[in-house]
Order: C-alpha cells, then structure tokens, then sequence
C-alpha cells in the first residue's frame, strides 16, 4: 500500500468492523508505515493467518515478499478456508507496471531500482497465482479482480484475466496516490439485503465513486483513469473482438 493510500485504508476498515461484511486484508506498507498500522489493524488476522500456516512460517510480515506468487495464493486459500462464501472478491492494492514489469513492489526487498524485477510480481507470475488457488481451481472465477494500480488494464491482462474473473476492474493508465475509493461501495454492500449487490452495479459504484473523488473531492486537481470489464462480453465470439485482434497480429507478423 503506498502511504497515500493509507488515507482509504483507514476509513474502509472502520466501515468494515461496523457492517456484517466478512473481509480480510493482507498487507505489507511501505516501511515508514509499517509498524503502526501494522499493530492498530492487523493483530487478529495475521494470528488467524499464521494459525492457519500450522505457524510452519512464524515470522515477520516484513521477511513475506508480497511480490511473492505464493503469498497470494496462501492469502487466497486462507480466505476461503477461514470465511467460507458463495462469491469472492479479490483486490490488489499497491505500485503496477502492466504487462511489462508487473505488479506489487515490495520495499522490503533491497533492489537497485523502482522496477528491479525481485521486488515485482511479474505477469506470468500474476497468472501463476490467479489461476492456482481455491477460488480458481476446477474453472471457478472471482466474482471481479480490482487492480487499485496504475497501468493494469490492457489487452493482453483482460484478455489472460477473463479465465479467473468475471468482472475485471483497472486503470489502462495512472491512477493518482490515494488510489480508489472505498467508502461509497462498502457503504453499498453493507446496506444491501443479505449483501447481494449486483457485480456490475457494485463495480460501477467504484469507478463513479472513483472519478467523483478525484473531479469534485479531496482528490481534485488529479488526474485517473478507472473502468469495470465485463469478461464474459470481451471474450464472447459474438462481438468479434478477439477475432479482430487475432487479424490484426497476423497481419503485423506478415509485414514484420
């Protein structure tokens, strides 16, 4: 989480302790941040988390890598052991690179520069974790991937995504430091009746709540971009996307 981003963090988990929402949170700050956040917020759960590693791991959360494939995948079985639900969504907060360099730097990792590849979950590393965990396995989907980063929305990640997730939520550029907005649509989810909350409808509450921010709120003067991928649609043959694409490299590889 960068340290901006701490500004959301600390509201959406208020929100969260007063709603009838079960959710987890996995996290490893910058290292300035570290220690108060980690001992006001996170007690509860990383016990909860290391008794469900058998304490095969008992150290400190500095020494996981959360650029590290199977931190996520542990995260993600945790969840679905110790709160068991009918749908799953899953959100990863911190620096991204795209398809070039990746996801989720980790400052605990010394390394010569902002995008040295130890510190990053790269691409394939990504998909190594999204498509190898409980929620996945067997063909399951989560109900929408939030990428709360700058540049995770492309052809080539929607594309790959759209066999893990059936709603996929991310900026194809910058998004600025305090990152998306969370108190909007944990409002709406736990106001709803049993918390069933339409998936489109709720990642749309994300991406106005988003834009509203950073146009009229604490946020103004900064510029963002956000937007919630139907899956199902992009990849569906009906609307000839893929099959344009698949022209289109071919035709690049006969004029390369």
């Amino acid at each position: 989480i960068p340290g901006d981003s701490l500004y959301f963090y600390e509201k959406c988990t208020e929100l969260i302790r007063e709603k009838d929402v079960r959710s987890l949170v996995r996290f490893a700050t910058a290292n300035i941040y570290s220690k108060e956040f980690y001992d006001a917020y996170h007690e509860a759960i990383i016990e909860a988390y290391r008794a469900y590693r058998n304490a095969q791991q008992e150290m400190a959360d500095a020494e996981e890598l959360m650029s590290d494939p199977d931190t996520l995948k542990s995260f993600i079985n945790f969840c679905v052991q110790y709160a068991p639900a009918e749908k799953y969504d899953l959100i990863l907060w911190d620096h991204g690179g795209g398809p070039t360099y990746g996801f989720g730097m980790d400052e605990h990792e010394l390394v010569s520069s902002f995008w040295d590849s130890r510190s990053l979950m790269s691409f394939p590393q990504i998909m190594d974790a999204l498509s190898d965990n409980d929620v996945t396995k067997g063909g399951g989907k989560f109900d929408f991937v939030d990428f709360d980063a700058c540049l995770m929305s492309s052809v080539e990640l929607d594309l790959v995504l759209a066999d893990y997730t059936d709603y996929y939520i991310a900026s194809p550029e910058t998004e600025p430091g305090y990152g998306q907005y969370y108190t909007g649509w944990l409002d709406m989810l736990g106001a709803a009746e049993n918390h069933e909350v339409d998936t489109f409808a709720l990642g749309k509450k994300i991406v106005d709540d988003f834009y509203d921010f950073y146009d009229k709120g604490e946020g103004q003067g900064q510029d963002g971009t956000l937007a919630i991928i139907d899956m199902n649609k992009l990849t569906d043959p009906k609307n000839g996307f893929v099959d344009a694409l698949k022209k289109l490299d071919k035709a690049l590889k006969e004029q390369a």
